[in-house]
C-alpha cells in the first residue's frame, strides 16, 4: 500500500507513520499537500489550516482519503464540509493502535476495488452503477435510478449516522454548480429515493433546519 500523509511534524505524525510502516505500507509524509502526478491508494490528512484545499488536492491524487481528527472536528459541523470537499471518512485519533491499523487497511481495499457498498439491506454496486434493496430474504434491483440519485445514495451509504448539510451535499454532487441547485431539488431526488427503497428508505431521515441522515438498522 503506498500512502501519503498530509501532517506536521510531531507525535501524532511519528505514531501513524509508525503504524504504517509496521503494516508494510510505504508512507510519503508532506507538511501540505503535494503538486505532482504520482498516484497512491490512501490519503491521510491531519485537520489544518488549508485543511479543505488539502482534501480537494488529495483527491486527485489518492484512491481513498481519510481524516485523522480529534473529537471537534469528527463531532462537529466541519464533518459534512470535509465530506463534501471529497473526504471518503474521517477517523478519531484516539482510537487504539489495533483499531487505526485496522480502518487503514479497509480504506485500502476499498480503493483497490470500487467493488460493493452495503449497508442496511441496501446494496449499492459501484461499478455497475445498480441498486439492490433486501425484501424478505433476497435482494431485489431497483430500476430507474438515475446517476445524481445514485450518487446520493452512495453518499449516504458512505457516510451512515453523519449529519450532512443540505449545502455540503450540493457542493459535493453538483460542484462548482452547487449555487444553481436550490434545496427544493434536492429535496425531491432524496424523496425519489426514499420512494424507491421502500421501507428501507425510511432510514434516511430529514434533520430540521440542517439536512440529512442516514441511520441504518442495526
Amino acid at each position: 500500500m503506498k500512502v501519503l500523509l498530509v501532517s506536521p511534524a510531531g507525535a501524532v505524525s511519528a505514531r501513524i507513520q509508525d503504524l504504517l510502516a509496521r503494516a508494510g505500507a510505504r508512507v510519503e509524509c508532506r507538511g501540505q499537500a503535494p503538486k505532482t502526478s504520482a498516484r497512491f491508494d490512501l490519503g491521510l490528512l491531519l485537520p489544518g489550516r488549508k485543511s479543505f484545499e488539502d482534501v480537494q488536492a488529495l483527491r486527485r491524487l489518492c484512491g481513498r482519503v481519510l481524516l485523522l481528527a480529534g473529537p471537534e472536528e469528527f463531532y462537529g459541523p466541519r464533518m459534512s464540509e470535509f465530506i463534501a470537499c471529497g473526504a471518503d471518512g474521517i477517523v478519531l485519533l484516539s482510537l487504539s493502535d489495533e483499531e487505526l491499523s485496522r480502518r487503514f487497511a479497509c480504506a485500502d481495499a476499498a480503493s483497490a476495488d470500487a467493488g460493493v457498498v452495503e449497508v442496511g439491506g441496501i446494496c449499492l454496486d459501484v461499478s455497475a452503477r445498480t441498486v439492490e434493496v433486501l425484501r424478505g430474504k433476497r435482494h431485489v434491483r431497483l430500476k430507474d435510478f438515475p446517476p445524481k440519485e445514485f450518487d446520493l445514495l452512495r453518499l449516504f451509504l458512505e457516510h451512515p449516522h453523519a449529519v450532512l448539510a443540505r449545502a455540503a451535499v450540493l457542493e459535493r454532487l453538483w460542484g462548482a454548480r452547487a449555487a444553481e441547485v436550490n434545496a427544493e431539488t434536492l429535496d425531491r431526488r432524496i424523496g425519489h429515493i426514499r420512494r424507491k427503497l421502500g421501507a428501507a428508505g425510511r432510514c434516511i431521515r430529514s434533520v430540521r433546519g440542517v439536512g440529512y441522515v442516514f441511520e441504518p438498522k442495526s
